[in-house]
């Protein structure tokens, strides 16, 4: 076998081993890029059910807080009315509990 034949085979064999490492390494690089997008989008399902569980939580807060007002605004409502009235009582005139001597 002539020499550049040879050589042309050693030139090619060893291309072909280049190949198959750079095939190996973007293998293992699209395999942790897989990895690591499994993981994020694990992370991403975690995080939209935390977000979900804040919703309902706020949201039975939110409810909580406006029957509080609620409950805060009546027992105003009846302490102005309170006022109201011991105002006016106040300024009624008492009536005697002793009647007048007749003679």
């Amino acid at each position: 076998m002539p020499r550049w034949v040879k050589i042309t085979l050693i030139a090619t064999s060893a291309g072909c081993v280049v190949l198959a490492v750079a095939l190996a390494v973007v293998g293992s690089q699209f395999d942790k890029v897989r990895l690591d997008n499994d993981d994020l989008q694990s992370e991403v399902q975690d995080l939209q059910s935390q977000v979900e569980s804040l919703q309902s939580e706020r949201d039975s807060l939110a409810s909580e807080h406006d029957k509080f007002k609620s409950q805060v605004n009546e027992q105003l409502q009846a302490i102005e009315r309170l006022k109201a009235e011991n105002g006016r009582a106040r300024n009624q005139p008492q009536a005697s509990t002793t009647a007048p001597a007749t003679p």
